[in-house]
């Protein structure tokens, strides 16, 4: 059964378009009817968003008792309910319909899903763009000219932009942002102003060097390791397939080898906020709470150590023997040594370096007064 969250983020971002390509067949002199059939789309995308964000303050803030209780408010976030969908995924679990999170393969091999996802900022941007493009249609009511081209072209705009919103796909928020540059570029050029081809070609170079640093980063990221921030049986699972292909070719290979050779590489935004906040954790010089397989090595060191007020025991004794330690070793480095002097009493007071006079080769008092007077 498709998950309703998905439904509703996949009408809403394109429901647009699909007004746009009925708008294709329109026959020419019917302008008053293409406007129309325009406005009740954008209109018709406005209702679905508005009820979408209703849906979602249900799903996420009702159900969480976050107004009510702040400090269930973190089970509201996008990271938790990612955690959750991935435990969910390992377990074999049908996917929720209510954590607003949805992820399918679309292009396996390079990784790239069809991923969507909302929470308390997109929503809320999603709800005013629709209701924007909604005002903005009615503002281009007396567009006379290629009144079919501007619609269409407006439409998509709008599919453009709120798929920038809900998209947690890096690939596919790229394909959003181009989708939502190209008609913007044609809409000033030929809708715009009396400057309107000076601000087109410069919105046109603008944009071009924001997508080009934005391709750059998306390829540093893809090309990034993330094994320590996906979980362990993603880790496992990519193992076997090393194991499996590494079978048909007749390679020898063993499991904790094919552990070893795992390579995580993955457009999930969400992953990548895990590893922008680990990286940020560590140039504070704090702790990194993001990596699952870090904190899930901790959790079963705690679990193989003992419950936390053992843990807590066992510090306090570690500590105390530390201390004992430290105070047994700076009383034998005041202890007289019984070899032969090395000299340095010559400068050290006798109370740091007590030197015996039966040590060989260690000069009396008498013959330090007659050095010191020579």
């Amino acid at each position: 059964m498709p998950e309703t969250d998905l439904i509703w983020m996949s009408l809403v971002v394109f429901l647009p378009t699909a007004f746009a390509l009925v708008l294709l067949f329109f026959p020419r002199g019917t302008e008053r009817w293409m406007r129309w059939w325009s406005l009740f789309g954008t209109a018709l995308t406005l209702g679905v968003s508005l009820a979408m964000t209703i849906q979602f303050k249900n799903d996420t803030v009702d159900s969480r008792v976050v107004r009510t209780e702040p400090y269930t408010r973190e089970k509201a976030s996008l990271q938790y309910r990612a955690l959750l969908a991935e435990t969910r995924a390992e377990q074999a679990n049908p996917p929720d319909s209510k954590d607003w999170l949805a992820s399918y393969p679309w292009v396996p091999r390079f990784h790239i899903n069809y991923e969507l996802g909302a929470d308390g900022i997109s929503v809320p941007l999603v709800l005013l763009t629709t209701l924007l493009s909604f005002l903005a249609m009615i503002a281009s009511w007396r567009i006379d000219k290629f009144v079919k081209g501007y619609c269409v072209l407006f439409l998509v705009l709008e599919t453009g932009m709120l798929g920038t919103f809900l998209a947690l796909d890096f690939f596919l928020f790229y394909i959003f942002w181009e989708v939502m540059l190209l008609p913007m570029y044609f809409l000033i050029g030929i809708w715009g102003g009396p400057r309107r081809e000076y601000a087109a070609i410069k919105f046109f170079l603008y944009t071009l060097l924001g997508s080009v640093f934005i391709l750059i980063a998306l390829l540093a990221f893809y090309f990034t390791d993330v094994r320590d921030f996906v979980s362990p049986a993603r880790v496992e699972q990519a193992a076997e397939d090393l194991l499996r292909d590494a079978r048909q070719r007749g390679e020898p290979l063993t499991p904790p080898r094919a552990r070893e050779r795992v390579v995580i590489n993955t457009f999930d935004l969400v992953v990548l906020q895990r590893v922008g906040k680990a990286a940020l954790e560590h140039l504070n010089h704090q702790p990194v709470t993001t990596a699952l397989s870090v904190n899930g090595a901790k959790a079963e060191l705690d679990r193989v150590r003992g419950t936390p007020q053992e843990a807590e025991a066992r510090k306090a004794r570690e500590a105390a023997e530390r201390g004992l330690r430290r105070g047994w070793g700076s009383r034998s480095s005041r202890r007289p040594s019984s070899t032969r002097c090395s000299g340095s009493c010559w400068s050290a007071s006798p109370s740091r370096s007590p030197c015996s006079r039966s040590t060989p080769g260690c000069p009396t008092p008498t013959s330090r007064r007659r050095r010191r007077s020579a």
